[in-house]
């Protein structure tokens, strides 16, 4: 999710005077957990190259085939 909105997480975190209020719109406009919602902060914009990108779609997908059996 945060790779096909990445253009908004970044206006949301520019637009921010604090990592708190970060948060708080980060959970708000995203619908995630307080915990995701660092996760997110926290990305390194390294990884939104497209190389990494494909690297987090694989990562992601065998996590989700790990859940849901």
């Amino acid at each position: 999710m945060a790779i096909e909105r990445r253009h908004e997480l970044v206006d949301i975190v520019s637009g921010c005077e604090s990592t708190d209020l970060a948060l708080q719109r980060i959970i708000a406009r995203f619908g995630v957990t307080e915990p995701a919602a660092r996760v997110l902060l926290d990305m390194q914009f390294r990884r939104l190259l497209p190389q990494e990108v494909d690297k987090l779609r694989q990562e992601a997908a065998r996590l989700r085939a790990t859940l849901d059996p």
